[in-house]
């Protein structure tokens, strides 16, 4: 009987972890680092330049001539968090459900989820950390419009839309989109 719940823990895990978005697909932010000299040198520092800072993971990329003119960076996995959830009958269910349950939380669904956490506190989605951000665009005539047009406003600025718009927001700049990006700064 004891073999089987290993078993069936082992099932469970393969089961949960289809689909989950690696570190190079996940949400990325810069981490500053000393002048980088080849590939090898940035597999060797950039992991623990990343997690230093307080990134889940270093994501595979790197450069010492980054467009933002900070110097050189290593390209780092935004962390991830988990959101509450009521309990997800299969990985069709998750998929169905944690993309809505991560953007109730200002977050973007990293593809994971389970019923059990290690930390006992009930279902969970995985949820890449993001921070909401309006991107100026035209007016917006109504909700179909925004569905049409907000997507790719928040594409272009590098985010993910929201679900939000508005042609009034409270800092007074006009049109918005509201849009998900990556929380970068480390924490």
């Amino acid at each position: 009987m004891k073999w089987m719940m290993h078993v069936m823990a082992a099932v469970m895990m393969m089961f949960v972890s289809v689909g989950a978005a690696q570190a190079a697909d996940a949400p990325a932010c810069d981490a500053k680092t000393s002048p980088i000299v080849n590939q090898q040198d940035a597999n060797k520092r950039c992991p623990a330049v990343c997690t230093q800072v307080g990134y889940q993971s270093w994501n595979g990329q790197w450069t010492n001539t980054p467009p933002s003119g900070a110097g050189p960076v290593c390209g780092c996995a935004v962390k991830s968090k988990d959101a509450k959830t009521s309990p997800l009958a299969n990985q069709k269910d998750a998929e169905s459900r944690c993309p809505s349950v991560c953007k109730g939380v200002d977050g973007i669904w990293n593809g994971q989820w389970t019923n059990t956490p290690p930390s006992g506190g009930g279902p969970v989605c995985g949820c890449y950390q993001m921070k909401a951000a309006d991107v100026k665009t035209s007016s917006i005539a109504n909700q179909q419009d925004a569905e049409k047009r907000c997507p790719s406003v928040c594409t272009n600025a590098k985010a993910t839309w929201n679900g939000q718009w508005t042609n009034t927001p409270p800092s007074g700049v006009g049109p918005v989109c509201g849009c998900l990006t990556p929380s970068c700064g480390g924490t």
